[in-house]
């Protein structure tokens, strides 16, 4: 064969490889445009990406898009066996957020204000119009909305909660619409710091409770008892002989455990912050102004210690350290760091 057809054959195949390639080429082109015009439809459409369902997708937790906020002792944890439920195309989420401790208005004792950020997940291919969505504490209602969830979506919601102090709660957050359910139900205990060296200042004076019920019922014991001795004294003298002091080491088995003036009351013992905040507590809800009684606390050392003023008319302050009548030697030489009561706390 002459060379000039061998060259001509040899340049044809060439050509046959190029246009092959080109049409690979354009192929996987249009392929590529498809899939992004497609995904581009998708979410102009509203839809999502969501997470595959398993048996427990709709019982974990969610990140939640909310800033987080301080901070405090809050236990989560789910019950023992079956946590949640599920039926049809709908799942639930959720978020525990970080809250902050407050003084309850109505008993004034500590509570925790806390939000929960939940999500409704729609797993199907049709749009669900009427979600209608119930959240529940400890078995009432504390939100109820109805809302549209896009097919292949989601909606993510928050709701509020104020959880008593040293008590398990349970919070429930069930979807409903046609055909299609979610449930999820989880536990959560507040508790408050107990220990001067976790609580903040805000914390530390929720532990002076002058319009505490049984406060309020001990200091109308003591006025019936002490008709005729003036306040400030008949409160020293009946927590004198009705409150027992016990360290913490003997009580809890810690170095420090603040308890509340009520539960000093149910105890009939605590150690000196314990005695000082009750006795803060007496004199507040006897009338003394936030001016004129304060817990301090002082140190020496690496040793704390706490006692209580009250400033008497006529008298001037008056320093009332409980301990002192039980333990004369190792209460000496302490310096007052802070003072504080169910207003106040600063310098001393």
């Amino acid at each position: 064969m002459p060379a000039m057809y061998m060259e001509q054959i040899k340049l044809f195949s060439k050509r046959r490889k190029l246009i092959k390639f080109l049409r690979v080429l354009d192929l996987a082109f249009d392929v590529a445009l498809i899939i992004v015009l497609t995904l581009g439809t998708l979410i102009l459409m509203g839809y999502q990406i969501l997470p595959e369902y398993n048996e427990f997708n709709d019982l974990k937790d969610v990140e939640s898009p909310y800033p987080k906020t301080d901070w405090a002792g809050l236990t989560y944890f789910k019950p023992q066996g079956k946590e949640g439920e599920r039926m049809g195309d709908m799942g639930v989420g959720f978020h525990v957020n970080h809250g902050r401790w407050q003084r309850d208005s109505s008993t004034d004792l500590p509570v925790y204000l806390s939000a929960i950020d939940y999500i409704v997940y729609n797993y199907g291919s049709t749009d669900m119009d009427d979600v209608r969505l119930t959240a529940f504490l400890d078995g009432s209602t504390c939100l109820q909305k109805s809302v549209r969830i896009l097919a292949h979506s989601s909606f993510t919601d928050r709701f509020s909660i104020s959880l008593i102090y040293d008590q398990i709660h349970q919070i429930s957050v069930k979807a409903l619409t046609i055909g299609s359910q979610a449930t999820c139900s989880f536990y959560l205990e507040a508790i408050p710091p107990r220990s001067a060296s976790t609580l903040s200042p805000e914390t530390a004076k929720l532990y002076v409770t002058p319009n505490d019920k049984i406060v309020r019922e001990t200091l109308d014991e003591i006025s019936r008892a002490y008709p005729k001795v003036p306040m400030w004294m008949a409160i020293k003298d009946w927590v004198l002989r009705n409150v027992q002091y016990r360290s913490d080491y003997q009580a809890y088995g810690v170095k420090d455990f603040w308890n509340l003036p009520r539960e000093t009351i149910r105890l009939g013992a605590g150690d000196c912050e314990d005695l000082s905040l009750l006795l803060c507590s007496l004199y507040r809800a006897a009338g003394y102004s936030q001016d004129d009684t304060y817990v301090i606390l002082a140190s020496k050392g690496e040793t704390g210690h706490a006692w209580t003023e009250v400033r008497v008319s006529g008298s001037g302050w008056q320093r009332i350290d409980l301990t002192m009548f039980r333990v004369q030697t190792e209460r000496l030489g302490y310096e007052a760091e802070y003072r504080f009561n169910d207003i106040y706390f600063e310098g001393a």
